[in-house]
C-alpha cells in the first residue's frame, strides 16, 4: 500500500500561496515525518492526501483509491473507513465522554457499523494508551495528554489502513511530546496502520523510518 501524488497543484483562492510537486510516493510500510517551515504547505499536503480538499490538477492515490476524482460524499466516507485522522487541536466533544468520543466515527457515518467487537477495540486501545480508567470522563476533566490519548484510540478504533497526523504535539511539552508520538508509533504498527505526521520538531524525527523535507521537494531538490 501506497501514497502516489503526479503532478499535484494547489492554490488557495484567496491566498498567493500554491503547491506544486511533481511527484511524490510514501510507503504506507515506512513513518513517514513531514517537515519544513511554518507555512510551506505540509497541512495542506495532509489535507490532500486526506480528501479534504481538491487539487487543481494532478492525482492522488491513496491505499489504491484515486481520492481527488471521488465526490465529496465519497471522499468523506473513504476518510471514516480507511483513514485514521489525528490534530493538534484534539477536536473532542465537550459533551461527550472519552468512551463516546472514541467511538463518534460511528455515529456519524453509516459507512460503520458499531458492533461489540468495536466496542471491544475501543477497551484495548484505551488500555494499551493507559486512559482506561478514563473512559467515563468529560474532555474537560482529562489532561492535554490524556485528550490527545482519546484523539488517538478515536483514529485507530475504525481499523484504518493509514493514520495521518498533523502536528499532534504542538501544544504538548517536549517530555510529553516524545511520549505522544512513542505512542503513536507504537499504536499504529500494533493496529498495523501506516502512518504520516506532519511536524516542525527535529527532536521527533528519530522515530520515523523517513523524513520528507517538503520545501525541498517543491522546489525540485529531492
Amino acid at each position: 500500500m501506497s501514497i502516489s501524488l503526479e503532478g499535484l497543484r494547489f492554490r488557495y483562492p484567496t491566498e498567493r500561496f500554491e503547491l506544486a510537486l511533481r511527484g511524490l510516493e510514501i510507503a504506507t510500510a515506512e513513518p513517514t515525518a513531514i517537515i519544513g517551515h511554518s507555512g510551506c504547505g505540509k497541512t495542506t499536503l495532509l489535507r490532500l492526501v486526506a480528501g479534504i480538499l481538491r487539487p487543481a490538477s494532478g492525482r492522488i492515490r491513496v491505499l489504491d483509491t484515486d481520492v481527488g476524482a471521488l465526490s465529496e460524499g465519497r471522499a468523506r466516507a473513504f476518510r471514516i473507513r480507511r483513514l485514521g485522522l489525528v490534530f493538534q487541536e484534539f477536536e473532542l466533544l465537550d459533551y461527550l465522554t472519552a468512551a463516546d468520543n472514541i467511538l463518534v466515527p460511528f455515529r456519524v457515518s453509516g459507512a460503520l457499523t458499531l458492533t461489540n467487537d468495536t466496542r471491544d477495540l475501543m477497551r484495548e486501545l484505551a488500555q494499551r494508551t493507559g486512559i482506561e480508567h478514563l473512559l467515563d470522563a468529560y474532555p474537560r476533566q482529562l489532561s492535554q495528554g490524556e485528550r490527545q490519548r482519546v484523539a488517538l484510540c478515536r483514529a485507530l478504533v475504525t481499523r484504518p489502513g493509514l493514520v495521518l497526523a498533523d502536528e499532534p504535539t504542538g501544544s504538548l511539552d517536549p517530555t510529553n511530546q516524545q511520549r505522544i508520538v512513542e505512542l503513536l508509533c507504537s499504536t499504529a504498527e500494533a493496529a498495523g496502520a501506516g502512518l504520516v505526521m506532519v511536524t516542525h520538531d527535529h527532536e521527533l524525527l528519530g522515530h520515523f523510518d523517513r523524513v520528507i523535507d517538503l520545501p525541498k521537494l517543491t522546489a525540485g531538490d529531492a
